[in-house]
């Protein structure tokens, strides 16, 4: 079978890992983002990912997922993936639009005069908009501040990104489906802004995100493993420093 069956469990902090060996596919049942097949356009440049064939998708499933979903979720994943093999796309000079939906890790852009909508790769931040109230309950949980302060530290991240990426900057896509609310379709991506930082690490650093969600190695590198492990550590400094979320002054 392409791929293998080549199952990993790995125990990461509230949640369980399963990785499989499959290129370009990640999922992430307990968040709204999943993995659907991947949509393409023009523009750019393409790229082969180097490191595709050792890559490992992530699927993140809660603590009380049963094993016949996770089998039945991996099989499927695989039967979907046997002809889902794409390239890596490089925008440059892309521009940041307004949009009322934008948040910290998922905002419109234009690149040659055409709209897209991205989702940033292994970043979550808190959420912007009050409907969605399961969200925002986890949130609260986990970065350990009021459901009223999700909202606010939201809208903090998402002036964080626009600011950041008010020059143009640069995205890298595959076109993964990162599905979403929206009726526009919506892409995992790499954003880097005009300085070359990666916005994910930026977020992450400056306390207005958690490591969490779809993973993919970096089509520059690094692998996906040592992007992890760079935001783990990014996400400690943040906490010991007591910066944005992790800030007890706006529990």
């Amino acid at each position: 079978m392409p791929g293998g069956l080549c199952f990993v469990l790995q125990g990461w902090k509230r949640q369980q890992v399963f990785g499989i060996g499959l290129p370009h596919m990640a999922v992430n049942s307990t968040d709204e983002d999943s993995y659907d097949e991947r949509g393409r356009t023009s523009g750019g440049t393409r790229t082969r990912d180097p490191q595709r064939a050792s890559r490992r998708c992530a699927v993140t499933f809660g603590p009380q997922t049963s094993m016949k979903t996770i089998i039945v979720t991996a099989l499927c994943m695989i039967l979907r993936g046997l002809d889902s093999y794409g390239e890596w796309v490089k925008l440059e000079n892309v521009s940041y639009r307004n949009n009322p939906a934008n948040d910290g890790d998922s905002f419109h852009v234009v690149h040659k005069g055409k709209e897209y909508l991205f989702r940033l790769y292994f970043v979550d931040t808190p959420e912007t908009q009050s409907h969605l109230t399961e969200r925002i309950e986890l949130q609260s949980g986990i970065f350990g501040i009021s459901r009223k302060s999700v909202l606010k530290m939201g809208k903090r991240a998402e002036q964080f990104t626009k600011d950041r990426l008010s020059k143009p900057f640069t995205i890298w896509t595959e076109w993964m489906d990162a599905q979403g609310d929206s009726k526009m379709k919506r892409f995992y991506a790499f954003a880097m802004d005009a300085d070359g930082l990666d916005m994910g690490q930026e977020l992450v650093a400056n306390g207005l995100a958690r490591v969490y969600g779809a993973q993919a190695n970096h089509p520059e590198g690094p692998n996906s493993t040592k992007q992890w492990q760079t935001l783990e550590a990014k996400l400690a400094e943040a906490k010991a420093a007591r910066r944005g979320c992790w800030n007890e002054g706006i529990k």
